[in-house]
Protein backbone atom coordinates (compact mmCIF):
# COMPACT_ATOMS: atom_id res chain seq x y z
CA UNK A 1 0.00 0.00 0.00
CA UNK A 2 0.80 3.46 -0.51
CA UNK A 3 -0.79 5.88 1.31
CA UNK A 4 -1.31 9.80 1.05
CA UNK A 5 -2.83 11.34 3.93
CA UNK A 6 -4.87 15.03 3.35
CA UNK A 7 -4.99 17.07 6.52
CA UNK A 8 -5.47 20.63 6.65
CA UNK A 9 -2.38 21.79 8.70
CA UNK A 10 0.59 21.00 10.84
CA UNK A 11 -1.16 22.91 13.39
CA UNK A 12 -1.59 22.03 16.91
CA UNK A 13 -4.89 20.10 17.10
CA UNK A 14 -6.37 16.73 17.36
CA UNK A 15 -6.36 16.00 13.91
CA UNK A 16 -2.73 16.52 13.12
CA UNK A 17 -1.02 15.05 16.27
CA UNK A 18 -3.34 11.49 15.54
CA UNK A 19 -3.06 10.80 11.82
CA UNK A 20 1.26 11.49 12.76
CA UNK A 21 1.11 9.16 15.55
CA UNK A 22 -0.73 6.59 13.56
CA UNK A 23 1.40 7.33 10.54
CA UNK A 24 5.00 6.83 12.47
CA UNK A 25 3.69 3.20 13.22
CA UNK A 26 2.03 2.46 10.10
CA UNK A 27 5.17 3.75 8.18
CA UNK A 28 6.92 0.59 9.68
CA UNK A 29 3.89 -1.96 8.17
CA UNK A 30 3.41 0.18 5.12
CA UNK A 31 5.43 1.18 1.67
CA UNK A 32 4.87 4.48 1.57
CA UNK A 33 2.91 7.08 2.91
CA UNK A 34 3.55 10.92 2.83
CA UNK A 35 1.27 13.33 4.51
CA UNK A 36 -0.13 16.59 2.78
CA UNK A 37 -1.21 19.77 4.42
CA UNK A 38 -1.69 23.46 4.21
CA UNK A 39 1.40 24.74 6.07
CA UNK A 40 0.87 25.63 9.59
CA UNK A 41 2.68 27.41 11.84
CA UNK A 42 2.84 24.99 14.02
CA UNK A 43 4.84 22.31 12.28
CA UNK A 44 5.27 18.99 14.14
CA UNK A 45 8.52 18.09 11.73
CA UNK A 46 10.33 16.99 14.84
CA UNK A 47 7.96 14.46 15.77
CA UNK A 48 7.71 12.94 12.19
CA UNK A 49 9.17 9.47 11.15
CA UNK A 50 11.86 9.79 8.65
CA UNK A 51 10.50 7.18 6.77
CA UNK A 52 7.37 10.05 5.89
CA UNK A 53 6.85 12.15 3.26
CA UNK A 54 5.64 15.76 4.33
CA UNK A 55 4.47 17.71 1.18
CA UNK A 56 2.70 21.63 1.66
CA UNK A 57 0.51 22.91 -0.82
CA UNK A 58 1.80 25.93 -2.40
CA UNK A 59 -1.49 27.64 -2.15
CA UNK A 60 -3.52 28.59 1.11
CA UNK A 61 -6.58 27.41 1.92
CA UNK A 62 -8.89 29.66 0.53
CA UNK A 63 -12.15 29.23 -2.26
CA UNK A 64 -10.38 31.21 -5.16
CA UNK A 65 -10.34 29.07 -8.20
CA UNK A 66 -6.81 29.56 -9.05
CA UNK A 67 -5.29 28.58 -5.74
CA UNK A 68 -7.77 25.67 -5.54
CA UNK A 69 -6.55 24.05 -9.10
CA UNK A 70 -2.90 24.82 -8.37
CA UNK A 71 -3.00 22.74 -5.00
CA UNK A 72 -4.86 20.36 -6.93
CA UNK A 73 -1.68 19.72 -10.01
CA UNK A 74 0.70 19.66 -6.75
CA UNK A 75 -0.97 16.64 -5.50
CA UNK A 76 -1.70 14.92 -8.84
CA UNK A 77 2.04 15.26 -9.11
CA UNK A 78 2.45 13.86 -5.88
CA UNK A 79 0.04 10.80 -7.09
CA UNK A 80 2.24 9.91 -10.52
CA UNK A 81 5.76 10.98 -8.76
CA UNK A 82 4.89 8.33 -5.59
CA UNK A 83 2.44 6.17 -7.06
CA UNK A 84 -0.21 6.30 -4.69
CA UNK A 85 -2.82 3.97 -4.24
CA UNK A 86 -4.86 5.29 -1.46
CA UNK A 87 -5.72 8.50 -0.14
CA UNK A 88 -6.89 9.44 3.37
CA UNK A 89 -8.56 12.48 3.89
CA UNK A 90 -9.28 14.10 7.12
CA UNK A 91 -10.97 17.39 6.07
CA UNK A 92 -14.17 18.49 3.97
CA UNK A 93 -12.06 21.14 2.55
CA UNK A 94 -10.34 18.48 -0.36
CA UNK A 95 -13.43 17.46 -1.62
CA UNK A 96 -13.14 19.08 -5.01
CA UNK A 97 -9.64 17.56 -5.16
CA UNK A 98 -11.28 14.28 -4.33
CA UNK A 99 -13.69 14.19 -6.97
CA UNK A 100 -11.29 14.87 -9.25
CA UNK A 101 -9.23 11.64 -8.27
CA UNK A 102 -12.08 9.70 -8.55
CA UNK A 103 -12.69 11.12 -12.39
CA UNK A 104 -9.57 10.71 -13.57
CA UNK A 105 -8.15 8.25 -11.21
CA UNK A 106 -10.55 5.71 -10.70
CA UNK A 107 -8.01 3.25 -9.69
CA UNK A 108 -7.07 5.20 -6.58
CA UNK A 109 -8.88 4.11 -3.55
CA UNK A 110 -10.26 7.04 -1.40
CA UNK A 111 -10.84 6.86 2.54
CA UNK A 112 -12.55 9.56 4.56
CA UNK A 113 -12.20 10.09 8.16
CA UNK A 114 -14.53 12.25 9.68
CA UNK A 115 -13.39 14.40 13.04
CA UNK A 116 -16.13 16.68 14.15
CA UNK A 117 -19.61 17.25 14.28
CA UNK A 118 -20.96 19.41 11.93
CA UNK A 119 -24.51 18.95 11.20
CA UNK A 120 -24.54 20.76 7.54
CA UNK A 121 -25.37 19.91 3.94
CA UNK A 122 -22.07 19.59 3.25
CA UNK A 123 -21.99 16.06 4.73
CA UNK A 124 -24.46 15.34 1.84
CA UNK A 125 -20.84 15.21 -0.81
CA UNK A 126 -18.65 13.30 1.41
CA UNK A 127 -17.52 10.72 -0.61
CA UNK A 128 -15.36 7.39 0.00
CA UNK A 129 -14.76 4.06 -0.56
CA UNK A 130 -14.15 3.49 3.17
CA UNK A 131 -15.61 6.08 5.92
CA UNK A 132 -13.81 6.37 9.48
CA UNK A 133 -15.70 8.13 12.50
CA UNK A 134 -13.61 8.88 15.71
CA UNK A 135 -16.62 8.44 17.87
CA UNK A 136 -21.02 7.40 17.55
CA UNK A 137 -21.35 10.92 17.80
CA UNK A 138 -19.28 11.70 13.93
CA UNK A 139 -20.65 8.46 12.84
CA UNK A 140 -24.72 9.86 13.17
CA UNK A 141 -23.35 12.69 12.24
CA UNK A 142 -22.26 11.09 8.72
CA UNK A 143 -25.68 9.06 8.38
CA UNK A 144 -28.07 11.73 8.99
CA UNK A 145 -26.79 12.71 5.58
CA UNK A 146 -25.22 9.82 4.00
CA UNK A 147 -26.59 5.95 3.40
CA UNK A 148 -23.02 4.51 3.70
CA UNK A 149 -21.33 2.10 5.96
CA UNK A 150 -19.12 4.21 8.32
CA UNK A 151 -16.58 2.42 10.65
CA UNK A 152 -15.91 3.39 14.52
CA UNK A 153 -12.04 3.85 15.02
CA UNK A 154 -11.26 5.69 18.06
CA UNK A 155 -8.66 7.49 19.10
CA UNK A 156 -5.65 5.27 20.66
CA UNK A 157 -2.92 6.50 23.06
CA UNK A 158 0.36 5.20 23.50
CA UNK A 159 -0.20 3.56 27.30
CA UNK A 160 2.10 4.45 30.31
CA UNK A 161 2.29 3.30 33.98
CA UNK A 162 0.10 4.38 36.26
CA UNK A 163 1.61 7.21 38.63
CA UNK A 164 -0.17 8.69 41.52
CA UNK A 165 -1.19 12.58 41.07
CA UNK A 166 1.44 14.36 42.74
CA UNK A 167 -0.84 17.51 44.30
CA UNK A 168 2.11 18.92 45.94
CA UNK A 169 2.73 22.13 44.55
CA UNK A 170 2.23 25.34 46.08
CA UNK A 171 -0.44 26.05 43.41
CA UNK A 172 -3.27 24.31 41.83
CA UNK A 173 -2.71 24.56 38.08
CA UNK A 174 -5.72 24.11 36.00
CA UNK A 175 -5.12 23.50 32.35
CA UNK A 176 -6.32 23.39 28.99
CA UNK A 177 -4.55 22.10 25.80
CA UNK A 178 -5.61 21.97 22.41
CA UNK A 179 -6.50 24.83 19.16
CA UNK A 180 -7.33 28.38 20.17
CA UNK A 181 -10.44 28.64 19.04
CA UNK A 182 -14.47 29.66 19.06
CA UNK A 183 -15.84 26.70 19.64
CA UNK A 184 -13.38 25.31 22.43
CA UNK A 185 -14.78 28.00 24.66
CA UNK A 186 -11.82 29.35 26.14
CA UNK A 187 -12.82 32.61 27.04
CA UNK A 188 -15.43 31.37 28.66
CA UNK A 189 -12.94 29.40 30.89
CA UNK A 190 -11.17 32.21 31.62
CA UNK A 191 -13.92 34.40 33.11
CA UNK A 192 -14.77 30.99 34.89
CA UNK A 193 -11.43 31.30 36.34
CA UNK A 194 -11.49 34.75 37.97
CA UNK A 195 -14.20 33.55 39.91
CA UNK A 196 -12.23 30.23 41.20
CA UNK A 197 -9.73 32.73 41.88
CA UNK A 198 -11.87 34.89 44.14
CA UNK A 199 -12.28 31.51 45.81
CA UNK A 200 -8.72 30.70 46.74
CA UNK A 201 -5.33 32.67 45.52
CA UNK A 202 -3.92 29.29 45.37
CA UNK A 203 -5.12 28.37 41.32
CA UNK A 204 -3.37 29.25 38.27
CA UNK A 205 -4.90 28.80 34.76
CA UNK A 206 -2.39 27.24 31.81
CA UNK A 207 -3.62 27.61 28.54
CA UNK A 208 -1.19 25.83 26.25
CA UNK A 209 -2.06 26.11 22.41
CA UNK A 210 -2.56 28.86 19.35
CA UNK A 211 -4.97 29.43 16.85
CA UNK A 212 -6.80 32.23 15.63
CA UNK A 213 -8.31 33.23 19.16
CA UNK A 214 -4.94 34.00 20.35
CA UNK A 215 -5.28 37.55 20.10
CA UNK A 216 -8.76 37.86 22.00
CA UNK A 217 -7.36 35.38 24.16
CA UNK A 218 -5.12 37.74 25.85
CA UNK A 219 -6.85 40.66 25.21
CA UNK A 220 -9.46 38.76 27.90
CA UNK A 221 -6.60 38.10 30.48
CA UNK A 222 -5.57 41.61 30.61
CA UNK A 223 -9.01 42.72 30.72
CA UNK A 224 -9.48 40.23 34.13
CA UNK A 225 -6.15 41.70 35.70
CA UNK A 226 -5.08 38.27 36.71
CA UNK A 227 -2.29 38.42 34.02
CA UNK A 228 0.52 37.30 36.62
CA UNK A 229 -2.02 33.97 37.18
CA UNK A 230 -2.76 32.85 33.54
CA UNK A 231 -0.08 31.36 31.54
CA UNK A 232 -0.11 31.46 27.69
CA UNK A 233 2.16 28.56 26.41
CA UNK A 234 2.52 28.27 22.78
CA UNK A 235 5.86 25.91 23.34
CA UNK A 236 5.94 22.47 21.53
CA UNK A 237 7.18 20.29 24.79
CA UNK A 238 6.70 16.96 25.05
CA UNK A 239 3.38 15.52 26.25
CA UNK A 240 4.63 13.99 29.36
CA UNK A 241 5.98 17.51 30.35
CA UNK A 242 3.18 18.93 29.83
CA UNK A 243 0.60 17.18 31.92
CA UNK A 244 3.23 16.77 35.09
CA UNK A 245 2.61 20.99 35.26
CA UNK A 246 -1.36 20.67 35.56
CA UNK A 247 -3.13 19.35 37.96
CA UNK A 248 -6.12 19.31 36.30
CA UNK A 249 -7.55 19.32 32.58
CA UNK A 250 -10.54 21.83 32.09
CA UNK A 251 -12.23 21.03 28.57
CA UNK A 252 -15.33 23.12 27.81
CA UNK A 253 -16.03 22.26 23.88
CA UNK A 254 -19.65 23.09 22.09
CA UNK A 255 -21.15 20.30 20.22
CA UNK A 256 -18.87 20.82 17.07
CA UNK A 257 -16.27 18.67 19.26
CA UNK A 258 -15.63 15.09 17.88
CA UNK A 259 -13.86 13.25 19.79
CA UNK A 260 -11.58 14.47 23.17
CA UNK A 261 -7.92 13.58 21.80
CA UNK A 262 -6.62 15.55 25.24
CA UNK A 263 -9.34 14.08 27.32
CA UNK A 264 -7.59 10.44 27.19
CA UNK A 265 -4.19 11.78 27.32
CA UNK A 266 -4.79 13.38 30.49
CA UNK A 267 -6.47 10.30 31.70
CA UNK A 268 -3.33 8.37 30.97
CA UNK A 269 -1.19 11.03 33.12
CA UNK A 270 -3.49 10.43 36.09
CA UNK A 271 -4.77 14.37 35.81
CA UNK A 272 -8.48 14.41 36.38
CA UNK A 273 -10.72 16.24 33.86
CA UNK A 274 -13.50 18.18 34.27
CA UNK A 275 -15.57 18.06 30.27
CA UNK A 276 -19.10 19.61 29.31
CA UNK A 277 -21.97 17.63 29.25
CA UNK A 278 -21.89 17.11 25.10
CA UNK A 279 -22.58 13.92 23.74
CA UNK A 280 -18.88 12.85 22.61
CA UNK A 281 -17.44 13.54 25.87
CA UNK A 282 -20.39 11.71 27.61
CA UNK A 283 -18.51 8.65 25.54
CA UNK A 284 -15.52 8.75 27.16
CA UNK A 285 -16.76 10.39 30.67
CA UNK A 286 -18.91 8.65 33.52
CA UNK A 287 -19.59 11.92 35.55
CA UNK A 288 -18.61 11.34 39.22
CA UNK A 289 -16.98 8.17 38.12
CA UNK A 290 -13.71 8.77 35.62
CA UNK A 291 -14.05 12.51 35.45
CA UNK A 292 -17.20 15.40 36.24
CA UNK A 293 -19.32 16.61 33.51
CA UNK A 294 -20.39 19.95 33.84
CA UNK A 295 -23.22 22.37 31.77
CA UNK A 296 -21.29 25.41 29.97
CA UNK A 297 -21.95 27.94 32.96
CA UNK A 298 -19.57 29.35 35.35
CA UNK A 299 -21.56 28.34 38.64
CA UNK A 300 -20.97 24.86 37.25
CA UNK A 301 -17.49 25.20 36.07
CA UNK A 302 -16.30 26.89 39.53
CA UNK A 303 -17.93 24.02 41.92
CA UNK A 304 -16.53 21.17 39.96
CA UNK A 305 -12.92 22.77 40.56
CA UNK A 306 -13.33 23.22 43.51
CA UNK A 307 -14.57 19.72 44.50
CA UNK A 308 -11.73 18.38 43.21
CA UNK A 309 -9.55 20.77 45.05
CA UNK A 310 -10.61 20.08 48.43
CA UNK A 311 -12.00 16.79 47.64
CA UNK A 312 -8.53 14.43 47.95
CA UNK A 313 -10.34 10.96 48.13
CA UNK A 314 -12.83 12.22 44.56
CA UNK A 315 -9.82 13.46 42.46
CA UNK A 316 -7.80 10.40 43.47
CA UNK A 317 -11.06 8.04 42.14
CA UNK A 318 -11.54 10.10 39.35
CA UNK A 319 -7.73 9.81 38.54
CA UNK A 320 -7.40 5.80 39.44
CA UNK A 321 -10.73 5.47 37.04
CA UNK A 322 -10.15 7.92 34.11
CA UNK A 323 -6.36 5.68 33.61
CA UNK A 324 -8.67 2.54 33.74
CA UNK A 325 -10.81 4.48 30.89
CA UNK A 326 -7.39 4.96 29.05
CA UNK A 327 -5.79 1.77 29.05
CA UNK A 328 -8.78 -0.73 28.40
CA UNK A 329 -10.55 1.22 25.52
CA UNK A 330 -8.27 3.48 23.80
CA UNK A 331 -5.08 1.69 23.13
CA UNK A 332 -2.99 2.76 20.54
CA UNK A 333 -2.27 -0.60 18.92
CA UNK A 334 -6.38 -1.55 18.72
CA UNK A 335 -6.47 1.72 16.29
CA UNK A 336 -3.36 0.47 14.46
CA UNK A 337 -4.59 -2.85 14.16
CA UNK A 338 -8.16 -1.35 12.63
CA UNK A 339 -6.83 1.38 10.36
CA UNK A 340 -4.37 -1.50 8.74
CA UNK A 341 -7.23 -3.86 8.39
CA UNK A 342 -10.09 -1.26 6.77
CA UNK A 343 -6.39 -0.67 4.58
CA UNK A 344 -5.95 -3.98 2.90
CA UNK A 345 -9.92 -4.51 2.64
CA UNK A 346 -9.61 -1.70 0.01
Amino acid sequence: MRILQLIKTLNIGGVEKSTIKYSNILSSAIEFIGICSFSGHYDYSNLISKNINIFHLPRPNNRKIADIIKNLFFIINILKKYNITVIHYHHRIFLPVIYFIILFFPSVKIVYSHHCFFNDFVNKFLIADKFIAISDSTKNDVLKYKRVQVEIIKHGIVMLPFRLPAKERDTFNIGYIGRFTKEKRIIELIKAFQLIYRRDQRFRLILRGEGTLYNEINLSIAESGLQDFILVDSSKDQEADIYSGIDLLVMLSDNIEGFGLTIIEAMMFSVPVIATDIPVFKEIIINQFNGLLVNNNPEDIVNAVISLFQNDQLYLKIAKNGYQTAINDFRIETTIEKLIGLYASL
